[in-house]
Order: structure tokens, then sequence, then C-alpha cells
């Protein structure tokens, strides 16, 4: 965890009950003779290492996923599309680093039948390391933009170094909207494209968008999305095509279309303090999933005032003085009545947005807007959060939405394995442990409790009647079951 060095947290995992170590220097192992310690000369390196020869061993399709936004929704919503049918093993959350690509391709069991993991790298150099882990067989470029602009020269090198993610692939999907993807690709029979040109390979002839659905034709065959909004529309194609390209009939791509929904990860619209309404896209900071942002606030029908909380975008390759003038621009062409900006280079902007909009507060902080929340007066607006992580904006989205009285039930996965581990320890080497996961697992969850119970090998799970032990089996549980009545 930042400059954090994990060989300090030894003697803490060991007490929770882990027993094996990868390490990358020599330490006192006195206090722990009964773990076991390999010692490599790179930790991460190591990790990829072991995930790319695990990831070696299965031949069944894999999907490798790249863009600079919408990873993470096409993923999941192929997860949705194609687990009624396949065994799928996707990318936990946004596991798309040098880290998190080797955790997700470690998931990789015998049972899987169908892979999808997404990819994203900062600068160049990056992606080759993540396509030798992922080795996809099939691939989807969702767009390139702004997102992560510091690390390139430009929007070409980005493209260049997405690009390289592909090289194993035999068919990726893409569409031609973006310049910087079709002038890279063109000529090259493994690159499908969708879009408005008639020399793509899936040409739109008709869109229309509606209130509540848009409708296409896409050679020639008409759909109907459930979604409205640029974003998910461009997410929806990727996903129509790339079912289309697996043989699916028109019907029933029809039929799996019609149940996606939306992912509560980014762009949430909610209801507020004082008849406010809150749209939190406090996931990421970026000019294009800023439009995105901006696009479903328009689709938003309400006389409500308009307010904005943005902090500095880190990534986005523009100057600050570019930036200013791209945000003044958009608060005066999306009727934004008041700013609160977030981040030191605000403060040096005051002169250019003064004057620009009606009301605007700066604060270097989002802890000093927080201590300050009560001398602002917020009712009966719209406001519009985007923030980079690190500004945590999370915290203000939790003063700005109003009550809901709610009750939430959290399990602690974390907890019910470190009471795994305390009774084990209890027991003599040759006891075996049958864990109860009947009626629900008594409310916390059946698969996920009988899973995380399997990766940590109890000896049985024990259900009470047969159709318990029937939904454990369908979701890839392989553990002796032991029906109780």
């Amino acid at each position: 965890v930042g400059k954090a060095d994990g060989h300090d947290f030894i003697a803490t995992a060991y007490q929770k009950g882990i027993r094996h170590f990868v390490i990358s220097k020599e330490i006192n192992t006195a206090d722990v003779q009964d773990a076991s310690f390999i010692l490599v000369k790179d930790t991460l390196v190591a990790l990829q290492q072991l995930a790319t020869y695990h990831r070696q061993q299965f031949s069944i399709p894999v999907v490798g996923i790249t863009g600079s936004n919408g990873k993470t929704i096409v993923k999941e919503w192929l997860y949705q599309l194609l687990s009624d049918e396949l065994n799928v093993v996707k990318s936990p959350k946004s596991y798309n680093s040098k880290i998190g690509v080797p955790l997700s391709v470690l998931n990789l069991q015998p049972e899987h039948q169908f892979a999808i993991f997404e990819a994203g790298v900062s600068t160049v150099n990056e992606m080759d390391v993540l396509q030798k882990i992922i080795q996809p067989t099939l691939g989807i470029f969702t767009n390139i933009g702004s997102a992560h602009n510091s690390g390139f020269s430009d929007l070409t090198q980005k493209t260049k170094e997405k690009l390289n993610l592909f090289s194993s692939c035999t068919k990726v999907i893409y569409t031609s909207k973006y310049a910087e993807i079709k002038d890279a690709v063109i000529g090259n029979p493994v690159y499908i494209s969708w879009g408005f040109r008639s020399t793509d390979d899936y040409v739109i002839t008709h869109f229309v968008k509606e209130k509540t659905k848009s409708t296409l034709q896409l050679n020639g065959i008409s759909y109907t999305l459930p979604f409205t909004d640029d974003a998910s529309v461009e997410n929806a194609i990727h996903c129509i095509v790339f079912l289309k390209e697996l043989n699916y009939t028109d019907e029933n791509i029809q039929a799996k279309i019609n149940a996606l929904h939306n992912l509560p990860m980014r762009l949430e619209l909610k209801y507020g303090i004082n008849n406010c309404s809150i749209i939190d896209d406090s996931y990421s900071a970026d000019m294009h999933s800023f439009k995105v942002a901006l696009d479903f606030l328009n689709q938003q029908e309400s006389n409500k005032s308009r307010t904005l909380i943005i902090s500095e975008f880190e990534e986005s390759g523009l100057t600050e003085d570019a930036f200013i003038k791209q945000l003044i621009r958009i608060i005066q062409e999306y009727r934004f009545s008041k700013l609160i900006g977030i981040g030191p280079f605000f403060k040096k902007a005051i002169e250019s947005i003064n004057g620009k909009v009606k009301e605007w507060y700066i604060y270097e902080t989002t802890e000093q807007l927080i201590s300050q929340f009560h001398l602002q007066h917020f009712e009966n607006e719209f406001i519009l959060l985007k923030g980079a992580r690190r500004f945590g904006f999370e915290k203000i989205s939790a003063l700005l939405v109003g009550q809901t009285h709610e009750t939430v039930l959290e399990v602690n996965l974390n907890a019910l394995l470190n009471n795994l581990n305390v009774y084990k320890a209890y027991l003599p080497t040759n006891c075996g442990v049958i864990a109860m996961v009947k009626a629900f697992s008594y409310g916390s969850g059946t698969v996920e409790v009988a899973s995380l119970l399997e990766k940590n090998h109890v000896d049985y799970l024990a259900v009470a009647y047969a159709d318990e032990g029937v939904v454990l089996r369908k979701s890839g549980i392989r553990t002796p079951i032991m029906v109780m009545n």
C-alpha cells in the first residue's frame, strides 16, 4: 500500500492463517517455522510469470478488452449475456492493471468454458506484459480518449500501445468512430468494425433515440436498446457485434440485450438532500467520461438549477490553462449556475473563473470542503460530482445523498475466513471440516460463502435440501455436498 513494504505485514498475515509467502528479501523466520517462503528477485514479476504459466494451461476462448473508457461495463455486460449458457470467468471489479490482470487470470479453473479479462495501461511498454498474461483469442477495443493521456505523447501512441493486447487474437471488435483506431488497423482482416460508414463490416443505417430506449438497424437487422445515453449505446453495440461474431441468432441477441441493466459502479443518479438530484460520476476523471456525464445530465428533464463539483483532472494530458478554458466553455454550454472546484490549481484560475459562472467556490482539498459544508446551501439543484479518485468524492456524495431508510446487511467474508482459520487452529491436522451453508447460508449468501469456503479447502458443504445443492453445483462449486434431509 503506497510506499509500505509488504514484508512488514508477514507476521499479521501469518496470524490470520496465511502459511505460504513469496518474498523478495530474506527475513527472520524463527517465529513462523511452519510457513513456507519462496524467495524471488521481484514479487510482481513472479506473480505475472505464475499467471502467465497458469493461462497457458487453458485452451478456452479468452476475450481481452481495452480502451480509454467502458472496459468494465462491456466486460460485465458480456458476462451477463453469456453466463446463462456458459461457465464464464471474468476480471473482478476493475482489475485491469499489472497487478489486477494476473490476479484475474489466476481465477481460471478447469470448469470454466469462457474467460473475459480487461487490461488498462497508463504509459508505453506496459501492454506487452499484460498481453503475455491474458493471451486473448478474441478482443474488443472500446474507444480511445483522454483518460491517462499524461503517459503518452499523443492519442496515436496510446492507440498503438493498447493494440498490443490483440497480437494473438483472431477477431477484434472496434468502432470506426475513433479515427486513431481506424487508421491504425486499416487493412488488417482480424479487425471487425462497426459504425455509420458504408465501408464498416457492420453498418448502422438507422438510429433513433426515444425517451427510454434507442432503436437502430445494424446490417439491415433492427435492434432495440434499453438505453439512450451515448456511452451505454456504444457499449451495447460492441456487445451485439460480438454476439453476432459468435453466431448467436438475431432473436436471441435481442432477448439478451433486453435483459441488460446498467451497473452501479459509476454515473449513478441519486436522490439528494433538500430535493436535490445527484449525478455521481466520481469514479474517473477525464474529458471523455466528463462528456458522457454531461450528456446524461442533459437527458434529465428538470427546471432545477445546475451545480458542478469537480476536482483537478490529473491524467487528462491537458495543461492547467487548457483545462480551465475547456471547463469554462462547459460551464456556459451546459448552463451551470454554481461551480465548486477542488484542487490547488483552481486557486490559480480564480481570475479566469470570475464572472463566468453566477456562484463559485474553491477548495484546496475535499476535506476542506467537508469541514465547511455547513456554509454551503444546496436546494432544488442537479449536482454533478466529477472527481479523480484520489480526491475521495465518495465523502462528498455521502453528505449530499438523502436518506433512503434502507436496511443493509453487510457480510464480511474476510471475517468469516478468519473465524474458519481460528476453528481450524484448534483441530488436529487429520480432522475434517463440514461447513453448513443451508438456508442461503443463513441469509449470508449461499454461493458467495460457499465459494470462499471451497477456496479455503473445507472438506464438505452441508445443505438442508437437494435443490440447495443443485444451486451450488450450477454455480461451479465442486466441493462434496452433504444433503441433510
